[in-house]
């Protein structure tokens, strides 16, 4: 199994038989060479302004479990320096409406800290899906077996559920 496109495949190739012909290459030989020039030719160019797009323009489907919009947000959000408020502001804008609504609603407003108000829409979301279950409208099982959803990167939010908890 391979990790690296046809591209970059080739590109190897060719510097690999340059190798043979007496043209060496020090990147072939030490890996931060070889990283540096993987992200020369073929990596994003400005990391942090590829992670920032990727964040504004992430959303929650609404038929997702919340396990995978928060794999998504943790890795985009590693990748920059913003504060919690920020964070805090662009989570609570990617999730549905049928969080959001809850959040919207609990006592004392909406949490202030990131981890907070990261642990509240976990488990408004553990809640919905339980709920779901129980009222047979859903299976029962653990996000991660089995999903091959992909993430939803429109704004359309048009899911709007009460659901019997509270926050």
């Amino acid at each position: 199994m391979t990790y690296v496109s046809r591209m970059v495949q080739d590109w190897l190739q060719v510097a690999l038989e340059q190798e043979d012909r007496g043209v060496h290459h020090v990147w072939l030989y030490f890996w931060s060479f070889f990283v540096k020039e993987i992200h020369t030719y073929f990596g994003i160019l400005d990391i942090t302004a590829e992670a920032a797009h990727s964040l504004d323009h992430l959303h929650m489907n609404p038929n997702d479990w919340i396990a995978i919009y928060n794999v998504a947000f943790l890795w985009y959000s590693t990748q920059l320096q913003w504060t919690e408020s920020a964070l805090c502001h662009r989570y609570y804008f990617g999730l549905p409406d049928r969080i959001q609504d809850i959040i919207s609603t609990c006592e004392g407003g909406k949490p202030s800290t990131f981890q907070t108000l990261y642990s509240t829409a976990v488990s408004i979301d553990n809640h919905f899906w339980e709920w779901k279950h129980e009222s047979g409208r859903a299976p029962y099982s653990t996000p991660l077996k089995g999903c091959k959803r992909e993430l939803h990167t429109g704004t359309n939010k048009t899911m709007l559920c009460q659901l019997p908890i509270a926050c």
